[in-house]
């Protein structure tokens, strides 16, 4: 009797479980990819804000709406796998409002760059993608610039930590060529703010390609991807360049 009580309540509680996964809203830890991002939860976000601070409404300063923006920090600490997520979110739709413009944002802190400062410059979340597309493309061949100019090792390093994220699997292929004064550059893009930093003397270039073999794949697949997409002839260029 008491057998047969287990295995009824056992079969109830994974009958449970199943209903749970099939009908709940999917999570980041749920997705394989880890990379849930939905618009609808931004905009929520932004409500919350608002609604604790009415004078946020006042403002024309997209940015203010990143402080204590919880679902802006949860996308960050997604890290790189988060960026292609971002650049299809900002795509879905006609409308480019300030969920998407805070998603633009993101995707620079999680990269490390920042584009208003390049050739690639952007006013708007739809131009953000085109911008975005840009300077993946360029990528490969500003590494090879920098690297093969006879400016000195700190000039090589400064430019190349500029070129963020998407720099990192050429970056490698070069340290592992032997241009090991490169690990600087590479040491300062992986640094993020919410983790701990990594000091120079402690950077392993070899070491940081076995431990985010995945990372390096999808950021070189973002670059091989770009390149083969035609953007330059829809991308207003920055007159003042």
């Amino acid at each position: 009797m008491k057998k047969t009580i287990m295995v009824s309540a056992l079969t109830g509680l994974l009958l449970g479980l199943g209903y749970i996964h099939l009908f709940s809203p999917p999570t980041s830890a749920s997705l394989p990819t880890k990379t849930y991002i939905n618009l609808s939860d931004m905009r929520k976000e932004i409500d919350r804000l608002t609604k604790e601070d009415p004078t946020l409404g006042l403002s024309s300063n997209p940015y203010v709406f990143i402080k204590n923006n919880k679902e802006y920090e949860r996308i960050v600490k997604m890290g790189y796998p988060a960026l292609p997520v971002i650049e299809e979110r900002i795509m879905e739709g006609n409308s480019f409002g300030l969920d998407k413009y805070i998603l633009a944002a993101a995707a620079e802190e999680i990269a490390r760059v920042d584009l208003k400062k390049s050739e690639f410059k952007w006013s708007d979340p739809e131009e953000f993608t085109r911008s975005w597309k840009l300077h993946l493309k360029a990528v490969p061949g500003k590494v090879e610039k920098i690297v093969n100019s006879k400016e000195s090792a700190e000039w090589k390093n400064e430019k190349l930590t500029e070129l963020g994220a998407p720099a990192i699997p050429f970056i490698l292929e070069k340290v592992e060529k032997g241009a090991k004064e490169l690990e600087t550059s590479l040491q300062k893009i992986v640094n993020s703010s919410d983790l701990p930093s990594i000091s120079p003397s402690d950077f392993n270039a070899q070491q940081w390609k076995t431990d985010h073999k995945e990372d390096a794949r999808l950021l070189k697949t973002m670059v091989d991807k770009a390149a083969e997409q035609d953007v330059s002839t829809q991308f207003r260029m920055n007159p003042n360049k």
